[in-house]
């Protein structure tokens, strides 16, 4: 038997989108900062600065996009919301932790022209640098891969920590504006 077989596969790539049902433009953030998060009542919802998606598995792929210059760049944070319940579904708040922090670099690989929603005014990021010093991996589970600059899009592997939804926030130093295609596994 060959172990070539044994490995995940992760499921399609989700791309945000300024609506539910898909047919709005793709989500690009033009956010210059992040917003602070605390606990809530309100269950967070996507918003102009940052894309909410529903836990699909316990670890996130995801694979950055702006718009830009080649070698323009963004910050980027990943917020998991857990829900916790307070006497049964009598009351519940919703509890913001930072899951990853990073800066992105866009490429020279672009969307494709003519697409209906992933353009040729869209950059990939090749470069993706984790912020240490803001992230907490205590199991080791966030994995970064950079390419060489230029030549494939990097991704973040990351765990989600039993997260509910997961935020991302983008502050644009540099680019356009930045967004995430992202998969659970």
């Amino acid at each position: 038997m060959s172990h070539d077989s044994l490995y995940t596969i992760p499921r399609k790539f989700r791309a945000p989108y300024s609506d539910a049902d898909g047919t709005g433009t793709l989500f690009a953030s033009t956010a210059t900062s992040f917003t602070a998060r605390i606990a809530t009542v309100t269950k967070p919802v996507l918003s102009t600065t940052a894309f909410v998606f529903p836990n699909d598995g316990n670890l996130g792929f995801m694979q950055f996009y702006g718009a830009g210059a080649d070698n323009t760049t963004f910050d980027v944070k990943v917020i998991g919301w857990t829900e916790c319940l307070f006497g049964g579904s009598v009351a519940s708040m919703w509890f913001p932790k930072t899951q990853w922090h990073g800066a992105c670099t866009l490429s020279a690989l672009t969307g494709v022209s003519g697409h209906a929603k992933f353009t040729d005014t869209y950059r990939l990021a090749d470069t993706i640098v984790e912020e240490a010093t803001t992230t907490t991996d205590i199991v080791g589970t966030t994995t970064v891969i950079s390419p060489a600059a230029d030549v494939d899009p990097g991704i973040v592997v990351f765990d989600k920590f039993g997260a509910s939804l997961i935020e991302v926030q983008f502050d644009m130093t540099g680019a356009t504006s930045g967004g995430v295609l992202i998969a659970g596994f």
